[in-house]
């Protein structure tokens, strides 16, 4: 119970006085006094989303430096909470602009947050990143930038994977809800591009538990891959009626969804060699993701997600930036958008002056029981 009671007592602290203790932590290292450049973080730390804003806080914290004994940035991270009102948003990018005079803005995350950031975004000349798996659309000088895994870069990066193996044939399986309908577009409007064709396409309620028959008309159609951009456990039970239906030799595709321990548990066999994108891929054998890893677990005693780790690529970016003399706002949004082929622990990321953001992400495969990274 007191180790609890220290972790839950010390989460609040960060919360309130993060800034503050790196502001402290510089004077007491004697680094050289200079004023700090205000970063604001726009997160949800109540309400629904409580829990993704926390991981978000505990991203930047870790790339912030502020729990080991190397030097802090020359950034104060300005914490505020929208819990779950969006309303409040442009409240809040207005008092970071009067009063915080922030370089930038992380945060916050969610499509209708995002379109609410990045208005006020563009009207006060402010550099923020979002984090939206819909993306962002594109506008010239545009000083909203996103940085997190969208469905653009899954389905690029599927097809792309598919060119290299050959592969053109695709039949897509697909639930009715906002994803599953987003991510098939998205496939079918790129498929053309890398020589892919779309042989069949099936629809199903979200709520449907029996795929038999989803599968059956798959029975006798000449394909190479499937698609099913669900979820792991629902992609797990469509796949036991290909091996009823004798319906063989075709390969799995699907998106982020599928990078979860409940893949292999329940599909087995009939997932092997199933390919998936991730946009952080734990068990990577890179330096650089396997030292970021290593130090979160030991900071926080849990393990990174995603959103510790687009949130820690965030902070790093920022902070390479304002660590050269850059004072201005425009000249931080010149910087993000010429930036090109950031390594970070969410693979490769370049932006655009567009807005655009283009990553190059992780493809997985499963062989036996473990997710292992795939090479065509």
């Amino acid at each position: 119970m007191e180790k609890g009671y220290c972790k839950a007592f010390l989460s609040g602290l960060i919360i309130l006085l993060f800034s503050g203790i790196l502001q402290a932590k510089a004077q007491e290292e004697m680094f050289p006094s200079q004023p700090k450049k205000a970063v604001g973080v726009i997160i949800p730390l109540s309400g629904k989303w409580k829990s993704v804003g926390q991981k978000i806080l505990q991203g930047i914290e870790l790339a912030s430096k502020v729990f080991s004994d190397q030097e802090t940035p020359n950034v104060e991270y300005l914490i505020r909470d929208y819990g779950s009102d969006d309303a409040q948003i442009a409240q809040i990018i207005e008092e970071l602009d009067r009063v915080g005079r922030v370089l930038a803005i992380i945060g916050p995350i969610g499509g209708q947050a995002g379109e609410i950031t990045c208005k006020q975004a563009q009207q006060r000349n402010i550099p923020s990143f979002i984090f939206t798996q819909t993306g962002l659309s594109p506008l010239a000088g545009s000083y909203c930038f996103g940085n997190f895994l969208t469905i653009y870069t899954q389905t690029k990066t599927l097809l792309q994977t598919a060119r290299d193996m050959n592969i053109t044939r695709f039949a897509i399986l697909y639930p009715t809800d906002q994803f599953g309908d987003t991510f098939t577009k998205s496939f079918e409007q790129l498929a053309p591009q890398y020589g892919v064709q779309i042989v069949k396409k099936m629809s199903y309620s979200p709520q449907m538990t029996d795929f038999k028959e989803v599968v059956k008309p798959l029975k006798g159609t000449q394909l190479e891959a499937l698609l099913i951009p669900d979820t792991a456990t629902n992609a797990a039970m469509i796949t036991s009626y290909l091996t009823f239906f004798n319906i063989n030799n075709v390969r799995l595709f699907g998106p982020s969804l599928w990078d979860t321990p409940d893949l292999v548990r329940l599909g087995g066999r009939n997932i092997q060699g199933a390919i998936f994108v991730s946009g952080f891929f734990m068990g990577s054998q890179n330096p650089m993701i396997q030292g970021f890893t290593s130090s979160y677990n030991s900071t926080f005693g849990s393990n990174p997600t995603i959103w510790e780790a687009s949130a820690y690529d965030t902070a790093v970016i920022l902070q390479n930036i304002l660590n050269e003399d850059i004072r201005t706002r425009y000249a931080v949004r010149q910087d993000i958008a010429f930036l090109k082929n950031y390594h970070g622990v969410t693979g490769v990321t370049s932006f655009t002056p567009e807005g655009l953001t283009r990553k190059d992400v992780f493809v997985l495969t499963v062989r036996g029981s473990s997710v292992i990274e795939f090479s065509p």
